[in-house]
């Protein structure tokens, strides 16, 4: 039997072929698509991270910075002092957050240059950073000095932040007495 193939015609044979192919072609590209979604989402990806300055030439800072490559969007900000939540991150006002915590840990409020704190939705972009709280040079008052970073050393910061794909991300959870000076 001419034109036949294990018992099938010709063209019924093609036609299999065919739609093998076509099958594997849109598994394929199926797959692409998924790939290159995964990796387009880590290509915006944020990486929040939490800078400590002190030194006898600058201010006493805390800065938030995004090193990432996406933007990344606060979803709240918790601060505790001595391991217990700071009231006032709900309040629609942040910086109300901040004066809590001044008052709880002892930080003068008399001596503060600034104090932010991003509110929920507010967006940080990549290579963005933002001073949270600064203090004017205190090299001059070494006491002061002191104070403050012992202040400072007493609060833990926690953000919670996700992509710009709503992905929850692992939250941004420092203890600031890691950067307390050793004695």
């Amino acid at each position: 039997m001419a034109g036949r193939v294990i018992g099938l015609a010709a063209d019924t044979v093609t036609a299999i072929a065919a739609v093998a192919i076509a099958a594997v072609a849109l598994a394929v590209a199926i797959w692409q698509v998924r790939v290159s979604l995964v990796h387009h989402r880590l290509s915006f990806k944020p990486l929040l991270r939490l800078d400590f300055r002190d030194s006898d030439r600058s201010a006493v800072a805390l800065t938030l910075r995004n090193i990432g490559l996406g933007p990344g969007i606060i979803r709240r900000v918790t601060i505790y002092v001595d391991g217990a939540e700071v009231p006032g991150a709900e309040h629609p006002n942040p910086t109300v957050l901040w004066r809590e915590t001044f008052r709880a840990s002892g930080i003068p409020l008399d001596v503060l240059n600034t104090a932010m704190c991003p509110a929920p939705g507010e967006a940080i972009g990549p290579h963005e950073s933002t001073d949270l709280m600064c203090f004017p040079e205190t090299s001059a008052d070494a006491e002061l000095s002191r104070r403050l970073v012992r202040s400072i050393g007493r609060l833990r910061v926690r953000i919670q932040y996700e992509s710009m794909y709503a992905e929850r991300l692992e939250p941004l959870d420092v203890d600031l007495s890691r950067w307390l000076p050793r004695e």
